[in-house]
């Protein structure tokens, strides 16, 4: 929840702006409002709302850093003005072109904090997310935290982002140097343990002289990969429409099993609990339980009931229904289906 006030006329934060190769700490002691003017975290031509929030959770990462004490390790600061955490631009953010619209965003929300259960959060946050957050025990390890579960995160597909789908091409030779597991030449992957998100909490290597399991963040690490939510030798990219389509119901088909297909004249793409159906003219639908087990049976899309035109939908008498281009699938709770 945000609202919760602070005074900031007896309060200020030291920010540090030195490398540990200094022989001179610099540190800035800066008043809470004037720190958030000079943050260069996101492009001042984001839309206003999307940059409120940023502030919001940039100004909940600062008071909670500031909290925790004003003299850490190696900088007697609170914060360090660097990625480690939070990039801090001064007079260059605010005074670049559309810096008037981030000061803004900063005034708009003053006072604003983010809380759980009475307490500010660690606002931890990325540039992108891959689609979808991790649980913090899978990524930190410790006990599960309420406000630090995962959750499909739908703005991440955009033109915008760099980062929103990719692909890396390695030969084995350099993934077993880079690896250096003392188990010969990697020849494959297996056994791989997800997170909630996809992303890899361990997979077993397997090489031409034996075996080891690595941790996600350790494959990430040494290939030098954007992330460790990646699927080895299987394209598990979701894109288009098919792509809208699984955001807009935020991630409820659960993770993808298989790559878009082409399928008499549209696309399909698997996942753990549906498939999603896409056709110019008709759109992007999903599909799950038995409508989807039924509309198989009838062939699918190459069947006589054609592409779906609505997703699935539970009726008043606990009966599934959905639409398609030549008909009708009810399935009663029974599980017992028709089509008409």
């Amino acid at each position: 929840e945000a609202g919760h006030t602070y005074n900031r006329g007896h309060l200020e934060f030291n920010i540090y702006d030195c490398d540990t190769s200094c022989r001179e700490r610099v540190i800035l002691p800066i008043a809470p409002q004037e720190y958030l003017y000079g943050l260069g975290e996101v492009p001042s031509s984001w839309p206003m709302q999307a940059m409120e929030a940023q502030a919001d959770a940039a100004r909940t990462y600062a008071f909670t850093k500031a909290a925790a004490g004003q003299h850490r390790p190696g900088c007697n600061c609170a914060l360090y003005a660097t990625s480690v955490d939070q990039v801090y631009a001064g007079w260059d953010k605010e005074g670049a072109p559309d810096g008037e619209r981030w000061v803004a965003a900063v005034d708009n929300t003053d006072n604003e904090v983010v809380n759980y259960k009475g307490s500010m959060i660690e606002a931890f946050y990325m540039s992108s997310s891959g689609g979808y957050t991790e649980n913090n025990e899978n990524v930190w390890g410790g006990t599960p935290i309420g406000y630090l579960r995962g959750v499909c995160d739908p703005g991440d597909y955009t033109t915008a982002n760099p980062s929103a789908t990719w692909t890396v091409t390695k030969t084995a030779a350099a993934v077993t140097r880079a690896l250096r597991l003392g188990i010969g030449t990697v020849t494959s992957f297996t056994d791989a343990v997800r997170g909630v998100s996809g992303r890899l909490i361990s997979i077993s290597v397997v090489g031409d002289q034996g075996s080891a399991t690595i941790s996600g963040a350790t494959l990430r690490a040494d290939l030098l990969l954007r992330d460790d939510r990646v699927w080895v030798n299987q394209d598990r990219l979701i894109t288009g429409d098919i792509r809208a389509k699984y955001d807009s119901s935020n991630c409820s088909a659960g993770l993808p099993t298989s790559r878009q297909v082409n399928v008499a004249g549209g696309e399909r793409q698997k996942f753990v609990k549906a498939t999603i159906y896409f056709k110019d003219g008709v759109g992007a639908h999903e599909l799950s339980g038995d409508v989807l087990a039924y509309y198989l049976e009838k062939g699918g899309p190459s069947g006589s009931l054609g592409f779906p035109t609505s997703d699935v939908r539970k009726l008043a008498n606990g009966a599934t229904r959905a639409s398609f281009e030549n008909g009708t699938i009810t399935c009663s709770a029974a599980g017992s289906c028709s089509t008409s």
